[in-house]
């Protein structure tokens, strides 16, 4: 079941690129992929080849570089919501 990432980018110039890292909560990468923009969205997005199932615990890394090459990166750690959690 494919999701999709929706990654708010913004630079000076132009983003030419974002990447994408996805790892379980075992820190194992599941999957990588280059995300884009769709017509004309203000959002990158990154569509996944498979469901993530063990997602509790992992993170994304999102990488972006501009029309120089300049890169930068940043990480989002996956955590459940405890109010929606049951025991």
């Amino acid at each position: 079941m494919e999701e999709k990432i929706m990654i708010d980018v913004e630079d000076d110039f132009i983003v030419k690129h974002v990447l994408v890292h996805i790892y379980n909560g075992s820190g194992r990468l599941v999957e990588k992929g280059e995300a884009s923009i769709i017509g004309d969205d203000l959002f990158f997005t990154y569509t996944t080849q498979r469901r993530n199932v063990k997602w509790m615990g992992g993170r994304i890394e999102v990488y972006a570089a501009d029309m120089a090459c300049n890169m930068v990166g940043a990480e989002m750690h996956l955590i459940a919501d405890p109010q929606k959690t049951t025991v």
